[in-house]
């Protein structure tokens, strides 16, 4: 399980910084863009959580 977090966390974690570099870029400097977008994947994550929750429980056919 642990594997497959990393294997997951490695294309958003790692480009995060190259999104937040072109968002500041492409507004002039403001920083509000990086900060929505900190904002979004949490919640994106927080969903996926929230849409696994008892997957694969309770049954043992």
């Amino acid at each position: 399980m642990a594997l497959s977090r990393e294997i997951a966390a490695a294309p958003a974690g790692g480009t995060a910084p190259l999104v937040a570099a072109a968002l500041l870029e492409a507004v002039g400097g403001y920083p509000w863009p990086v900060a929505l977008y900190m904002i979004v994947l949490p919640l994106v994550s927080a969903s996926a959580v929230a849409l696994l929750h008892g997957f694969g429980r309770g049954r043992t056919t």
